[in-house]
């Protein structure tokens, strides 16, 4: 999944996403100071490298949603504002079967956000505003067609 989403340019991949039932993710947001995604702010809203989530459970929602646009590896012409909250903390195990919680914000709240979306069924054109989906109207028409 790491080389995948590597070769797709992003910053995560859900496993749902590459044909897997799992309940798993894994992101890496690289560190960029000019728009400030630091692995050491507080809360983080960066990562160091890759991290897994395995069976991931958002523990906590901090902040009234904000809009942000997105895209997805899996509309890769589709890119729209969506709603989150700007901070949360997470629970999950890693590669080890270790449980770990933590906060985040910014980019990487967001997301660790999206990737759980993938985990229950949902993309961002179901949590898209309506004016990006007005604006991406023809692209969701194509692809619904496209799949049936």
């Amino acid at each position: 999944m790491l080389e995948l989403m590597r070769e797709a340019e992003g910053i995560g991949l859900a496993a749902p996403q590459v044909g897997l039932g799992w309940r798993m993710f894994i992101l890496h947001v690289p560190e960029d100071a000019e728009d400030d995604r630091l692995a050491s702010a507080d809360p983080p809203t960066a990562t160091t490298g890759p991290r897994i989530y395995i069976d991931p459970v958002i523990t906590a929602f901090v902040g009234p949603p904000e809009p942000f646009e997105e895209g997805c590896l899996s509309l890769p012409e589709i890119r729209g504002e969506v709603l989150r909250p700007p901070q949360v903390t997470v629970t999950a195990l890693d590669e080890h079967g270790e449980r770990f919680t933590h906060s985040a914000g910014g980019l990487l709240a967001r997301c660790i956000q999206h990737e759980l979306d993938h985990l229950n069924g949902i993309l961002i054109i179901d949590k898209m505003l309506q004016t990006s989906r007005m604006k991406n109207k023809k692209k969701i028409k194509e692809l619904e067609a496209e799949g049936g």
